[in-house]
């Protein structure tokens, strides 16, 4: 079982899917390996397939991720999702500026403290994907 913040930023990447109101065989299989592969649990794996299937709000869904951290991976595995079908569409690019402002707006009212590099930090599994995607992404250009 993954922690509830680690979930909420795959159910904001499926959401963020479903922004172009098409879910493209890249997208598809991305879902697919996420909740096969990335240890949820048996309920978590429900939620996900219901995320699949039925697009959720994807603000309601990115506020559902409540480590700093977790928000930083989920734009990086963003940045990579929406350019798995080859295409940037209006509607994501939207999507994305809509997420960083609202990333924006929680670091304002968090007010955190300086931090110090993370470069010590180990590279998480979602760090092992967003590199995944890039060679799909690469590899079918």
């Amino acid at each position: 079982m993954i922690s509830e913040s680690k979930l909420y930023i795959w159910r904001t990447l499926f959401a963020l899917a479903h922004v172009d109101n098409v879910i493209s065989p890249e997208e598809r299989v991305f879902m697919k390996d996420a909740i096969e592969n990335t240890g949820f649990s048996k309920d978590q794996i429900e939620i996900l397939k219901d995320d699949m299937n039925n697009p959720h709000d994807i603000l309601e869904m990115f506020r559902g991720i409540t480590d700093k951290q977790d928000q930083i991976d989920f734009f990086n595995c963003a940045n990579a999702l929406i350019w798995i079908d080859g295409e940037f569409h209006t509607k994501e690019k939207a999507a994305l500026t809509a997420l960083k402002s609202e990333y924006r707006q929680l670091k304002v009212a968090e007010n955190p403290e300086p931090q110090n590099s993370s470069s010590s930090q180990k590279p998480s599994a979602l760090s092992d994907i967003i590199h995944e995607l890039r060679q799909v992404t690469i590899d079918e250009g």
